[in-house]
């Protein structure tokens, strides 16, 4: 659950109190007080305000998800991201990607293969500072192989990353975990990289 949560980068829960669950939601889920003893399981988790019948939980800082890191476990979808995380099946750690075959091209399934084949894959250090809702700098340091850098952002083509000024194509953008941007990134050593929304360009 934890996992879950870090791969689809939430960091809030909100509990209502206030269902109807005797006459309308009984047996299709969980009343108020089971949900109450279920996320008072998992310590990760803390309830940090109430406001009258509705409960605001925080998932810690440290089991969220960074905003921006390299993928340590890439995982290809033959089935709706759904249908996996339903499956009995379901694996997951802080740094996994998740494709689905359905929003990749045929290219893109090969280039993403071919990284899935890398058994000694050593990711770069990211450090990275937000300039403004619209623009981040990253600095990539000891990078020796290509990796998929994750943006916690919900996709959008208009999303743009260059490293050195150089814009990395679009046929190297996807979709992952069912809401993030990513990038193929194939430059090796040490640079500077620019992540921009290129609409906001538009109006500046």
């Amino acid at each position: 659950f934890i996992d879950l949560l870090a791969m689809l980068n939430i960091r809030y829960l909100l509990q209502h109190n206030d269902l109807d669950y005797e006459n309308s939601l009984s047996g299709s889920t969980f009343s108020p007080k089971e949900v109450k003893e279920i996320l008072s399981f998992y310590p990760e988790i803390s309830k940090i305000k109430t406001f009258g019948e509705l409960d605001i939980y925080e998932v810690k800082e440290q089991y969220r998800q960074e905003e921006f890191f390299g993928a340590g476990n890439i995982i290809v979808l033959n089935k709706e991201l759904k249908e996996w995380i339903n499956d009995k099946t379901f694996s997951s750690d802080k740094n996994s990607v998740v494709f689905s075959t359905d929003t990749l091209s045929e290219d893109q399934k090969a280039k993403i293969q071919k990284l899935t084949e890398s058994t000694d894959q050593q990711l770069p250090k990211i450090i990275w500072e937000k300039q403004n809702p619209t623009e981040y700098k990253l600095k990539i340091t000891g990078n020796d192989q290509p990796f998929i850098l994750v943006f916690s952002e919900g996709f959008d083509p208009h999303w743009q990353a260059s490293i050195n000024d150089n814009k990395i194509s679009e046929t190297n953008h996807f979709l992952v975990n069912g809401y993030a941007n990513a990038w193929i990134i194939d430059k090796e050593g040490n640079y500077n990289m620019e992540i921009s929304y290129s609409l906001q360009k538009k109006l500046n």
